[in-house]
């Protein structure tokens, strides 16, 4: 798209040397044209998805980005801390239960305890205090 756009304008001109020689202000002119001629969509998807941008990951390790994946991951970071406090909060005061379990109909058996004697208890082996 951008090529043809491109060609096109070069076609619809007679250039003269001196307009050559400027080649940065011919650059941004088009760049100028262009941008004109593109819808909201199309900025939007070029930047998101076509700019590349070096970064590093947690480990110094280059990482290549695109726009839109760089502005996920900042997003991302900068709700970690946020989440990570209401979280901190939140459980602070909180009612644990390590041990949950399922609630069991009142008339429900479980299939473990049918035609079982309950266990012996066992006799404790401590040994006992010489004072009593």
């Amino acid at each position: 798209m951008i090529e043809k756009k491109i060609k096109e304008m070069l076609s619809e001109q007679e250039w003269t040397f001196e307009d050559i020689q400027n080649m940065s202000k011919m650059v941004n002119i088009f760049v100028d044209k262009i941008v004109e001629g593109m819808t909201w969509e199309e900025k939007v998807t070029r930047i998101w998805d076509n700019i590349p941008i070096l970064n590093v990951n947690e480990l110094g390790e280059p990482m290549h980005l695109t726009f839109g994946s760089y502005l996920e991951h900042m997003l991302k970071t900068s709700l970690l801390t946020e989440v990570a406090e209401i979280m901190k909060i939140e459980l602070m005061n909180a009612n644990v239960n390590f041990n949950y379990q399922k609630e069991v109909e009142i008339d429900e058996v479980s299939k473990g305890s049918v035609g079982r004697k309950s266990p012996k208890k066992g006799k404790t082996t401590s040994k006992k205090n010489s004072n009593e």
